[in-house]
């Protein structure tokens, strides 16, 4: 399953050109896919007192992979992406691959257009070939088993909410991540949850671990600058090469990560203070736990391991590193071995340090 999803996450990549985070990168966002952090669970049926599994953020959709753009007085404005599948009967994996799909025009809860299209075809070979998985109904599985192209809502009196004024931030992205893979959910499971007396629950004993799926990947572009300053959006400061604008990519795969950005960017919320960046982490600054206990959460393993953990932070520029989420799906060790940096921080290759410009007041 492993090899699987690095091979499938890596098809991603490239087939949309320098693509699509996961969840430690600090580009992937869940709510730019329309998601609750705990929207990938695992075992969302087995896990669910009501039992019922809503991933959607707020009036959002969950997908499992989505384009989008927005300002911010029109956010998410336009959506285009495939929906989010369940998992089979495991409750992990090998449920339907994706094959259906929705497009919105219109900010969530505000949309004129929304359209939904789709293959009907929930497994293209009937057997468990790779990226797919055996392609079972599960407890959650949707109904979408023929083709389909259906304007479900147009709404044209909702472009009356649309903002007018001219727009001080700019949003547009791509993300996907490992649900694309036969429903695959693998995050940190909910527990402790009750009814919320709305139709949804609340959980206590997970609520600040969920992380999304391990497997990702996300590019965007934020703008924001000053409007009423504008000399502020220039600086020297080596944590942000540009001031107002943030253009980033990146992607996590079994445990190994990728980031480029243009500013600092916060890849894990541990629950120790103080901060460490991802090219000086060494062996020490890794708190990982097997696995298999992230998905049930025996010996509340999960926990004790995020409560070591300090802050996870990149610097500007190009970084690869090894996830330090303890729900990393990961292939080999944490060791800090593989931590490599060219930006404000100098060059640094396989955890040795070639150039070091941590106390240059310009960075690169």
């Amino acid at each position: 399953m492993q090899l699987r999803r690095l091979l499938a996450t890596v098809a991603i990549l490239i087939a949309t050109a320098t693509a699509g985070f996961a969840m430690s990168d600090g580009n992937y966002d869940p709510d730019d896919l329309g998601c609750t952090p705990e929207g990938n669970a695992y075992d969302p049926a087995g896990s669910d007192p009501d039992p019922t599994h809503d991933p959607d953020a707020g009036e959002d959709h969950c997908q499992a992979a989505r384009v989008g753009v927005g300002t911010d007085a029109n956010p998410k404005f336009v959506r285009v992406g495939l929906d989010h599948e369940e998992p089979g009967p495991d409750g992990f994996a090998g449920g339907h691959n994706p094959h259906h799909g929705t497009a919105y025009v219109g900010s969530p809860g505000e949309e004129i257009l929304q359209v939904h299209y789709g293959t009907g075809i929930t497994q293209p070979i009937p057997i468990n070939i790779l990226f797919f998985g055996p392609g079972e109904d599960g407890e959650l599985a949707d109904d979408h088993d023929q083709p389909e192209l259906e304007v479900q809502q147009f709404n044209p009196d909702n472009a009356e909410q649309i903002d007018q004024n001219p727009p001080k931030e700019f949003h547009a992205f791509f993300a996907a991540d490992d649900n694309l893979e036969s429903g695959e959910h693998d995050g940190v499971p909910e527990t402790n949850c009750e009814p919320d007396g709305n139709g949804g629950e609340v959980c206590y004993d997970n609520v600040d671990l969920a992380n999304g799926p391990s497997d990702g990947g996300a590019i965007r572009l934020d703008v924001a600058p000053n409007w009423d300053d504008p000399a502020s959006n220039i600086s020297t400061d080596p944590n942000g090469i540009l001031v107002g604008i943030y253009a980033g990519s990146g992607a996590c795969v079994d445990g190994i990560c990728f980031n480029a950005g243009t500013s600092e960017r916060q890849i894990y919320d541990g629950g120790q203070e103080g901060r460490v960046y991802a090219d000086d982490a060494t062996a020490d600054d890794y708190k990982d736990t097997d696995d298999y206990c992230s998905y049930d959460n025996e010996g509340n393993c999960v926990r004790e391991v995020h409560d070591q953990q300090q802050d996870f932070y990149t610097r500007p520029g190009v970084n690869v590193y090894a996830d330090p989420d303890p729900q990393d799906s990961s292939l080999g060790p944490f060791d800090g071995s593989t931590n490599t940096h060219v930006g404000t921080g100098g060059v640094k290759v396989f955890g040795q340090s070639v150039i070091d410009l941590q106390e240059s007041p310009v960075g690169l």
